[in-house]
């Protein structure tokens, strides 16, 4: 056996091969691979959300980078006008649940001895409400979402990613309140939301784009998640015999899949599938004399405060919101 040099290609081989390497490496060095040769563009669009004729409207305006999968990047700002009163009707509905205790909602409070299974209970009934009271108000919104892929001739792939970086771009901020959560046309009106405020809102838009959601909370971790059953690679749990992918909507540049590796124990995750039966939300809400109705409820409140030994409706939110 010959020693030193290969064989088969000699040394003089070898040196033509390191040399010719060597020139591929420094062409390569002096390539500058960058987005900024890119041309950036930019869209405006704006949507009434307004079926009733002259009613007063809260415009909302929002800005934000999309890239497509074409490597396509376009600044977009939408801007939404919301009827007033509407969004009014889903906070008056947030205070609704709020003052809600465990038997409104259905729960044996006995089940109070399993704090996690009371928690999941709870917020399961509180989550699927403000869903689906805000469910037909979307319509017209995703009409809207609908004029822009027209227009971009967005394929099926960036239209969930399109609406995903939506959610994500809006300014992640803690609500307050007693439950510390706000509904979706709250999110659109005031422009921010924490975990599980824009994983509802994400929640909606996505199931009426065609996309099948869940929501997923988790006890442990202190924080809330989407779920969608599309075809993708990452962190999933299986439900129903559907794959769904996590979607971490709190801030910009999460895939689809991706899950903080703080939080990769996929057991301490519940799926909550909140539309898996429709409920119908019959509340009436009258804004003649707001601040009246602002009053008798922070009464309200402070009476069930002070009642001992009683389920006033108050919750020791263990997270969807911490984070």
């Amino acid at each position: 056996m010959k020693k030193g040099c290969a064989s088969s290609i000699g040394c003089s081989g070898i040196i033509v091969i390191i040399l010719f390497a060597v020139i591929i490496i420094d062409f390569i060095s002096d390539l500058d691979f960058s987005f900024d040769g890119f041309e950036e563009t930019s869209s405006n669009y704006s949507f009434e959300v307004d079926t009733l004729g002259n009613q007063p409207v809260i415009i909302s305006d929002f800005k934000w980078k999309f890239t497509s999968s074409s490597l396509g990047r376009k600044n977009y700002k939408i801007s939404f006008q919301l009827l007033e009163n509407e969004v009014k009707k889903a906070l008056a509905y947030m205070d609704e649940v709020t003052n809600l205790n465990s038997r409104d909602l259905n729960i044996d409070p006995r089940y109070r001895n399993d704090q996690v299974y009371f928690a999941k209970l709870m917020w399961h009934e509180i989550y699927k409400r403000i869903y689906w009271q805000a469910y037909d108000n979307f319509d017209n919104i995703l009409k809207g979402f609908d004029e822009i892929f027209r227009t971009e001739k967005m394929s099926e792939r960036d239209k969930v990613y399109f609406i995903i970086s939506f959610v994500q771009n809006i300014e992640y901020k803690r609500p307050g309140g007693e439950l510390d959560l706000l509904p979706p046309l709250g999110t659109l009106a005031t422009r921010y939301g924490d975990c599980d405020t824009k994983a509802l809102l994400l929640y909606i838009l996505l199931e009426k784009a065609g996309v099948d959601c869940v929501m997923y909370w988790s006890f442990q971790y202190k924080h809330a998640m989407l779920g969608i059953n599309i075809n993708s690679r990452g962190n999933y749990k299986l439900h129903n015999g559907r794959n769904y992918y996590f979607v971490e909507t709190t801030y910009p540049g999460w895939e689809i899949g991706d899950i903080d590796p703080e939080m990769s124990d996929l057991s301490m995750w519940y799926i909550d599938d909140l539309d898996s039966d429709k409920m119908k939300i019959d509340f009436k809400y009258n804004v003649i004399d707001d601040e009246k109705t602002n009053e008798v409820n922070r009464i309200k409140r402070n009476n069930l405060d002070n009642i001992d030994e009683k389920d006033s409706g108050k919750r020791d939110k263990p997270s969807p919101s911490n984070r």
